[in-house]
């Protein structure tokens, strides 16, 4: 069995541009995890939510092989220790188009939340994954 090569994606910072291939990944992921119906976010909530007060935010893979078409995203937000005073970084939901997984889309999100996570001094990078996704 061959090995599709790596892609080579570029990441970044999500913009309002990007709500609909939001939303599109956001109802994906919902699909991919048995929770169809639990996807409630609309073009309104994501502006007002992630670009205007922001309570979260968002990275986009691209693929500049194919006109770097969105292939991937990740929404975070950022918690607060009293403990030391040091914010962590939460990973809400990663999500890379199915046909492109395993070939480094998800890695490279990864990677750049870690740098996100590094500039903004946080203690830690936090995830939570469903027990049959792991």
């Amino acid at each position: 069995m061959s090995r599709k090569a790596p892609l080579a994606v570029n990441v970044r910072p999500a913009t309002p541009d990007d709500i609909p291939t939001l939303i599109q990944f956001i109802k994906e992921l919902a699909i991919y995890e048995k929770e169809p119906d639990a996807a409630k976010a609309t073009p309104e909530l994501m502006k007002e939510n992630l670009f205007e007060k922001k309570y979260a935010e968002a990275l986009v893979a691209e693929d500049p092989e194919q006109g770097n078409r969105a292939v991937g995203m990740a929404i975070y937000f950022f918690s607060f220790s009293t403990w030391t005073s040091k914010p962590s970084l939460y990973l809400e939901d990663l999500f890379v188009v199915p046909n492109l997984r395993n070939r480094g889309a998800g890695k490279a999100l990864f990677r750049a939340l870690g740098r996100v996570a590094e500039e903004r001094g946080c203690q830690r990078l936090d995830w939570q994954v469903l027990k049959w996704n792991a």
